[in-house]
C-alpha cells in the first residue's frame, strides 16, 4: 500500500502517495482504546490497517503503510499517531 505521511518527527521523511506523483497530504493515524479481549484497532484515514496488540505490532503496520524504516521508539514518539484509550504503552483493558 502506497500512502502519503507527513511525519513531525525529526529526520522522518515524506512519503509520495500513489497518483499523486511529488504531491504531499497530510495522514491520519489513530489508535483505538483496547478492546474487552485485548488488541488495538488501527485505522489509517478511516481504513482499517488491523488489530494491534503491541507497538511492534503497530510499527509493523505501520511500516507496510509507508514507513519502513521506523522502529518502535519513532512510533511511540510520533505526533503522526492519534492514541484513544492509552498511550503506546497500553494494549490491554
Amino acid at each position: 500500500m502506497d500512502v502519503c505521511l507527513r511525519v513531525a518527527a525529526a529526520g522522518m521523511q515524506m512519503l509520495p502517495a500513489a497518483g499523486e506523483a511529488g504531491a504531499m497530504s497530510e495522514r491520519r493515524v489513530i489508535v483505538f482504546p483496547p478492546s474487552e479481549t485485548g488488541g488495538r484497532q488501527v485505522r489509517l484515514d478511516g481504513d482499517v490497517l488491523g488489530t494491534a496488540y503491541s507497538l511492534h505490532d503497530l510499527t509493523v503496520f505501520l511500516r507496510n503503510a509507508g514507513l519502513p524504516h521506523w522502529d518502535e521508539v519513532d512510533v511511540a514518539e510520533s505526533g503522526l499517531v492519534e492514541w484513544h484509550g492509552g498511550g503506546p504503552e497500553v494494549w490491554k483493558p
